[in-house]
């Protein structure tokens, strides 16, 4: 079973929404993945690194004002109108 956090906003006490929790045992093999990944993405030639990164930033700047307005919210600060 899956745990979660939930966010809220320190403002209202309103739920942000909720996101997973990894469990402790499983920590350390992540970090090993991470490494080992580390290590393969530096071997990556820079055109590919680019290629693989240009989807994602995409995505974000698509998604910039929604992001926007859960980090505002969860710090609790007002949202300009």
């Amino acid at each position: 079973m899956t745990s979660t956090l939930t966010s809220l906003d320190p403002a209202t006490g309103e739920t942000v929404g909720t996101v997973p929790v990894t469990p402790v045992e499983e920590i350390s093999a992540l970090i090993e993945r991470s490494h080992v990944a580390a290590r393969a993405w530096a071997d990556t030639p820079l055109e590919e690194r680019r290629d693989a990164l240009l989807p994602f930033g995409e995505a974000l700047a698509a998604e910039s004002e929604r992001i926007g307005t859960i980090l505002t919210r969860e710090m609790g600060k007002p949202l300009a109108q």
